[in-house]
């Protein structure tokens, strides 16, 4: 049945069928039962039943309700839906966006906005969700931001930390990455060691605080302030360079974003800095500034399996008492061989004019020649290599390999063997194992006599089957 609308509504159509359908000519009101379909604009309703005043402009549908709106799908008990503001209140509802499930007792949608009352929100499986937040009302706008107000986080049936107001900008970082998260671990500056991250927001300013006890050094903690707008963040506190040394900081960080520049016809990215400094090891402290240019080319097809890539970067600090430049180019030519497997070789060099006072920020001179070999398949993978640094004159040889050992486990190895001095300069074990969504990894760096124990929450796979399909 196809109805014409009258007044604010008179050039729009409602397109409604049904098993049974009766209609109130007098109070131009209708009734349908049984598989009910609706059909206004580009929202889609399907029920068990559904009353329609075409003088109000409202539709309510209840029973086996699911509304698709804008490619996205909502699930409930019963749908009021206003079609001159084209709003929806549903009662009992479920859906799933961005990879996210919410579920609450109450809910308005309107545009790009949902709002939903006494609500739960979890990349968990739903029937059971291990990790969720709940909230007295959640205000969700897909792809940009989600306030939940009197929230809580729960593990399992108990409820682990209060929230508060808690604001996530779910276009800077996405859902999971706004949750608090325990690390653990064990290296020999700290010992054994247990932390957590805990990111927050102050109005447009997005934080992230790090608290680590170890039982050698005991209590470290640092701050991360991020203002997008202006591309600034603000690190203070204990920082690690790669060798997980720690050094103490307070910097200022400039970093835009990534960009072409038609004058070179490359992609740049840009960071300037200024800081203060203190470093543990060796005592150095003092400032300074730094900035840093990256140049990449579009890779050159040379042949349809083989591509040749460029690179480039620049960086310049001045300290107290010296200055370091140091120029960098990168060249690399790859050969896939098939839709697994691929032969690249490389061309690497750095140099240094000046020095620093600090070990975090001083890279090694290097101009290294590296052949390599990988495969990725089905369940297994691994990649082989050799190198030749000029500067030390060392031979090194690479390699990783990854196996699923079940459906939800999974070991990788990697290792870098220095023949010229017989040793290994890295060998790392990692085991990590999923549980619907969350992802356990324990890393031992075997050299290093480090230990790493992370937690990732992803969405679960059995989101995929959370919202019933629509009748055909």
């Amino acid at each position: 049945m196809v109805l014409l609308l009258s007044g604010e509504l008179r050039a729009q159509e409602l397109v409604l069928e049904a098993d049974r359908v009766q209609y109130d000519t007098n109070a131009r009101t209708l009734e349908a039962t049984g598989n009910v379909r609706v059909r206004y604009l580009d929202v889609r309703l399907w029920a068990d039943e559904a009353f329609v005043d075409l003088a109000r402009g409202e539709i309510w549908v209840r029973g086996r309700v699911v509304l698709e709106q804008a490619g996205r799908r909502l699930v409930a008990d019963r749908i009021r839906y206003r079609l001159r503001t084209r709003e929806a209140f549903a009662a009992q509802v479920r859906t799933v966006v961005d990879g996210i499930y919410y579920r609450a007792e109450e809910a308005r949608l309107q545009g790009n906005v949902l709002e939903a009352l006494n609500a739960l929100a979890t990349l968990c499986d739903p029937t059971s969700p291990l990790v969720h937040v709940t909230a007295r009302r959640i205000t969700l706008v897909p792809g940009q931001s989600l306030v939940a107000e009197d929230a809580g986080l729960w593990v399992g049936n108990t409820r682990f930390v209060g929230l508060g107001r808690l604001e996530m900008p779910l276009r800077e970082r996405p859902f999971e990455e706004n949750l608090p998260r325990p690390e653990a671990g064990y290296d020999a500056t700290s010992g054994f060691w247990l932390a957590l991250r805990y990111p927050y927001r102050a109005g447009d300013v997005l934080g992230e605080a790090y608290l680590r006890y170890g039982t050698l050094l005991g209590v470290e903690g640092r701050n991360r302030l991020r203002y997008p707008a202006w591309s600034l963040e603000l690190v203070t506190g204990a920082l690690r360079d790669e060798e997980n040394r720690p050094y103490d900081a307070f910097e200022l960080r400039y970093a835009p974003p990534p960009g072409p520049l038609p004058l070179l016809a490359a992609d740049t990215a840009l960071t300037m800095l200024v800081g203060a400094y203190r470093e543990r090891s060796t005592g150095a402290e003092g400032f300074k500034l730094d900035g840093a240019l990256s140049l990449a080319w579009a890779p050159i097809s040379l042949s349809p399996q083989t591509t040749l890539a460029f690179s480039a970067s620049l960086r310049a600090s001045l300290y107290q008492d010296r200055s370091l430049i140091v120029p960098a180019g990168h060249v690399r030519l790859t050969h896939r061989l098939d839709d697994r497997s691929a032969v690249t070789g490389s061309y690497v060099r750095t140099d240094l004019v000046g020095t620093s006072p600090f070990l975090f920020d001083l890279p090694d001179r290097t101009e290294a020649v590296s052949l390599g070999y990988t495969y990725m398949g089905p369940g297994f993978g691994f990649s082989t290599g050799v190198t030749y640094d000029v500067v030390p004159r060392h031979l090194k040889l690479s390699g990783s390999a990854s196996l699923d050992l079940s459906s939800s486990w999974r070991l990788t190895v990697s290792a870098v063997y220095n023949a010229t001095l017989a040793g290994f300069e890295d060998l790392d074990l990692s085991v990590g194992t999923r549980c619907d969504c969350l992802s356990v990894s324990l890393t031992y760096r075997v050299v290093r006599r480090e230990l790493f124990l992370n937690f990732t929450l992803l969405p679960s796979p059995a989101l995929r089957a959370a919202l019933p399909e629509p009748p055909e």
